[in-house]
């Protein structure tokens, strides 16, 4: 039956940051409740009853950005059997600021955790600790919108601590619980979007076979079926054990492999056969679960490995006809990746990103490696080219968290900043004349290798008329639209305030905005009728709507003294 291809096992150190920063901040719950009970309060009272779900939340009513947003989140995840309960709050973040709430999620139920900001911020993360300092779910990805998921055992509620970080940026935020079915989980992520952090369902064997019910009754509502019964792996602390796995060309596949008692992280990888990553589940959870759709039929392999623990994990195969699930624009699971740090090597990075670029366009020049610490910088000097495009980009290897990179002139003016998701991070400037310029490289996050790459290409016909401080801005938006199947379509020079004539017809649109220097911030704001529907802000700022644009109005703010170029994309 199972045939185990390659074990592999390499020590591995356990850190505790995440439990020591539970602890900390459960110590500040307690002086809270402490003052409380001072004051005259009841001790079982304490910090959470505040948080407790009011008859109507505030946001349900709220006519601001926010609120109106988690409305729309809140009238889809009806459709699909969530209903508002249990814990909600709402407040302002500063940058790296934790706010940390006592939930209980009622005896039986299954909450689906949400939170979304203001376009301030933009990486938030949330985290769910148990009381005993160990982290039940993360959802660390470089986004704003964390969605964490978990279930009460059926006959106790599940107290819970909820952890908010804003880690870059600073605006308000909301946070929501909605309740719903044990097997409903899926159809929840795919209204919220991305990939949320799941709390195992329980340490028994009937907490396992939960989720693999709610996995089989939830892909099969999307047209996936079993391939055979699941497999038992055996694992032990930091053991690997691959699986077979045939593909066939025509077919999408979902592999999910859920932990027993004793695992309390296990990762999942699939691998082609030359043996390198084809998707990748690495999130801190108990579970994981991959997709894809084959290109060609080979010989595959699902790797398991436990990260910590021992016991027993199992591996399920679901498959179904390309035609019959939309290809890969129906799967609704991304790469799922410890947000924190990379665990690839720095060359596998590098020449991910070296690919992507030459893809693009762009020619390599120079490149130099080095080691960073935590917290700590590396500094390189550049001479950008007279009348080309420069890409800079950084890339973190094995231990490296996300990166922040900072270029600046010989006068220590800052010409751009990016910081970067996960362990990447990337600048592009177009300057008239040469310039030599210090690149800054600041490890925000863990520890290890780098690769500094600096590529150039012709200035883009698009770009000859954009002024020079915003070429990169510019860039940055054209590069990020075409990502997402945008072309350009016109852009212009405005001066702040209302922008007329935003174009007809119903196609998707999104417009950018960036100042003239390219370093003084804009708001885009987007309204329908007197509500505004959409706002962004920041170096370059972006809106976006499917609505008719009869029903549309933009207006651009900020910018300087200078005047602000608008581009408006659709697809």
């Amino acid at each position: 039956m199972m045939q185990v291809m390659q074990v592999m096992m390499t020590a591995k150190t356990r850190t505790w940051a995440s439990a020591a920063r539970f602890i900390a901040m459960l110590s500040g719950l307690l002086v809270l409740s402490g003052l409380a009970t001072a004051c005259g309060a009841s001790p079982d009272r304490g910090v959470s009853s505040a948080l407790a779900a009011p008859e109507s939340a505030p946001w349900q009513s709220g006519s601001d950005p926010v609120s109106l947003q988690m409305q729309d989140i809140g009238r889809r995840l009806a459709e699909a059997g969530w209903a508002p309960g249990g814990p909600t709050a709402q407040g302002f973040l500063t940058a790296r600021q934790q706010e940390t709430m006592a939930i209980t999620i009622p005896r039986g139920r299954c909450a689906t955790v949400i939170a979304i900001t203001s376009r301030g911020i933009r990486d938030l993360d949330a985290t769910l600790f148990a009381p005993s300092g160990d982290v039940l779910a993360e959802d660390v990805e470089p986004d704003a919108h964390p969605t964490v998921q978990v279930c009460a055992d059926p006959d106790a509620d599940r107290r819970l601590y909820y952890s908010l970080t804003a880690y870059e940026g600073i605006g308000t935020f909301i946070y929501a619980s909605f309740l719903g079915p044990r097997g409903g989980f899926g159809a929840a992520a795919a209204v919220v979007g991305g990939q949320p952090g799941v709390a195992s369902a329980g340490a028994g064997e009937g907490g396992r076979d939960v989720r693999m019910h709610g996995w089989v009754e939830g892909v099969a509502r999307r047209g996936f079926s079993p391939e055979g019964s699941p497999i038992p792996v055996i694992l032990s602390n930091d053991q690997r054990v691959r699986v077979p796995l045939g593909i066939e060309t025509g077919r999408c596949y979902t592999i999910i492999a859920l932990s027993g008692p004793g695992l309390p992280n296990v990762d999942l990888r699939v691998l082609d056969d030359a043996g390198e990553n084809v998707v990748v589940d690495v999130s801190p959870s108990g579970d994981a679960s991959v997709q894809l759709c084959a290109t060609r039929t080979a010989d595959y392999a699902a790797e398991v490995h436990a990260v910590i623990g021992r016991g027993e994990a199992q591996v399920a195969i679901f498959s179904a006809a390309e035609a019959r699930v939309g290809g890969s624009s129906g799967l609704w699971l991304g790469e799922r990746q410890d947000g924190r740090r990379t665990d690839r090597d720095v060359e596998e990075v590098r020449r991910a990103s070296a690919d992507a670029a030459t893809a693009a366009g762009w020619r390599e020049l120079t490149r130099v490696a080095g080691e960073l610490r935590s917290g700590g910088a590396s500094l390189n000097r550049l001479t950008l080219p007279a009348g080309r495009c420069s890409l800079i980009v950084a890339d973190g290897g094995r231990g490296l968290g996300r990166l922040v990179l900072r270029v600046t002139d010989r006068a220590g003016h800052t010409l751009t900043e990016r910081g970067g998701a996960r362990s990447s991070a990337r600048a592009r400037l177009c300057p008239d004349a040469p310039i030599d310029v210090s690149v800054s490289l600041i490890s925000r996050r863990g520890e290890g290798r780098f690769a500094l790459t600096h590529f150039a290409k012709e200035v883009p016909a698009e770009l000859e008329a954009v002024a020079e401080g915003a070429r990169g801005s510019f860039l940055d938006a054209v590069e990020d639209a075409s990502v997402d199947a945008y072309r350009l379509v016109e852009r212009r020079a405005v001066a702040a305030g209302p922008v007329p004539s935003i174009g007809e017809g119903s196609a998707c649109v999104r417009w950018a905005a960036v100042a003239h220097d390219g370093q003084s911030p804009v708001t885009l704001t987007l309204y329908r009728g007197e509500d505004t529907i959409d706002q962004g802000a920041g170096i370059l700022a972006t809106v976006a709507s499917c609505a008719p644009r009869t029903e549309l109005r933009l207006r651009v703010a900020g910018g300087g003294s200078g005047r602000i170029e608008v581009m408006r994309f659709e697809r």
